[in-house]
């Protein structure tokens, strides 16, 4: 219990000291803070897990395939567990600069993450919005992977509570690839519905292990069919390496 309790005062303290730094270069020039974000990045998601593995136990296995050479910009296609997932993503690339497809929600009252979300212009996403608001976003998504940055689609489109892969779904890597054709690579990561919330993850750190692992490197393809094959063999890979991992 004391444990959970200082977990959770050290994570918000580290979390708004974050968001402070960030503010404050904000409200002198916007372009520091963005550069501040750029820079602290992957120590910001090596941080947070850190505190979870000393205060909770928490583990995280990133696993790695020597023979896979990642492309310098491509699209991620990964499966979805958690909101931790995106830490989890961030430390499995750590070179790339990644830029999420996440709920607008996650742009407002969310210290230092929603700073991170804004500045770095992640494609932020209002369900109750009309299809022309998600597509203008993704648009935008794309135009900036033109400068060197690489969106990640959680493709199932929703968290799985299971731990089970949901179908996958292909329209938002469609647009995307429409308008800049990137490799795609496949990312599986498992552990996430097993703590989907902070209070889960206090009662059951210890027995949490995150895992991540980058599956394959598809060609960059834009057709409509070309996309489809993607899609479909990314969520093979995908569950096939979560079967591997529920099996132990």
């Amino acid at each position: 219990m004391i444990r959970s309790i200082t977990f959770g005062a050290s994570l918000l303290g580290i979390l708004f000291y974050w968001d402070l730094q960030m503010k404050l270069r904000a409200l002198w020039r916007y372009q520091w803070a963005r550069d501040y974000a750029d820079r602290y990045i992957h120590h910001m998601a090596h941080s947070l897990f850190n505190l979870a593995r000393v205060y909770l136990g928490l583990r995280i296995v990133i696993e790695r395939t020597p023979e896979i050479t990642l492309p310098d910009h491509f699209v991620v296609v990964v499966n979805h567990q958690s909101l931790i997932d995106i830490v989890a993503v961030k430390l499995a690339l750590p070179q790339h600069p990644v830029r999420f497809v996440a709920k607008k929600e996650l742009g407002k009252w969310f210290p230092a993450v929603s700073m991170v979300l804004r500045l770095q212009r992640h494609a932020l996403i209002d369900r109750r919005s009309n299809r022309d608001q998600t597509m203008r976003e993704l648009d935008r998504l794309a135009r900036r992977s033109r400068t060197g940055s690489c969106p990640v689609i959680f493709a199932e489109g929703t968290r799985s509570r299971s731990g089970q892969v949901l179908p996958f779904q292909s329209g938002a890597i469609r647009r995307i690839l429409s308008i800049n054709p990137l490799p795609v690579v496949a990312l599986a990561v498992d552990g996430g519905y097993q703590a989907s919330h902070l209070l889960d993850l206090s009662a059951r750190g210890r027995n949490v292990v995150f895992r991540t692992k980058i599956l394959q490197v598809f060609p960059a393809d834009a057709s409509k069919s070309g996309v489809t094959r993607t899609v479909k063999a990314a969520e093979a890979a995908i569950r096939n390496q979560l079967d591997v991992w529920h099996r132990g």
